[in-house]
């Protein structure tokens, strides 16, 4: 994996680049002056400092002043990763705390929901199927069916109970029932295709 690929997925963690970057170079080059670091990663010397101090405030990076210089160690990559496991596990908790607080408050509220697009659609079925554990109405036609196939099994695995209407000649479970004018439906389709 390339740099450019780590300093993108510690973005999405709340790091700037440069943050990335001092970091990933004491990993490489600890214990290291501010003067090194900047060498080492290619933060101008302006801005090390400040670099340097956003870290030791998130206590990604140590210093250790002595007599003669200051220098900087990097936290053990191992440490750094449940670090970042643990505060991202107290920030979804809280989000999801949150929000299914809100969410449940009110469930009354049947406002309809509106999605667009034919592939976010199709996601957004599996989503909810997946998330089912009591029971699915549904009313399907055989091209999305074969989308959702593998969700609907995985739901009726989990004793979802599923029931509804199926539009084609073949349902993904047993029991969907056929709707009673799809073969005249789809002989009729075909004609117009031709």
């Amino acid at each position: 994996m390339q740099l450019k690929n780590i300093i993108e997925d510690m973005k999405r963690l709340g790091f700037s680049e440069y943050e990335v970057k001092a970091y990933m170079g004491l990993l490489e080059n600890y214990p290291l002056n501010g003067y090194g670091l900047s060498k080492a990663s290619g933060i101008p010397r302006s801005r090390i400092y400040e670099v340097l101090g956003n870290l030791e405030e998130k206590q990604i990076v140590f210093k250790q002043v002595d007599e003669d210089a200051t220098v900087y160690f990097p936290l053990e990559p191992k440490l750094l990763v449940e670090k970042l496991k643990t505060e991202l596990t107290a920030i979804i908790n809280s989000v999801q705390s949150y929000t299914f607080d809100l969410y449940d408050s009110k469930k009354e509220d049947r406002r309809m929901i509106s999605i667009k697009g034919y592939n976010e659609i199709i996601s957004f079925v599996a989503l909810l199927i997946g998330q089912a554990e009591k029971r699915i109405a549904l009313h399907i036609w055989d091209k999305e069916a074969d989308q959702v196939r593998e969700a609907l099994l995985d739901a009726v695995k989990r004793g979802v109970s599923i029931k509804g209407i199926f539009f084609g000649n073949k349902a993904p479970v047993e029991t969907l029932v056929y709707h009673r004018r799809i073969d005249r439906y789809l002989i009729e389709k075909t004609r117009k295709a031709h």
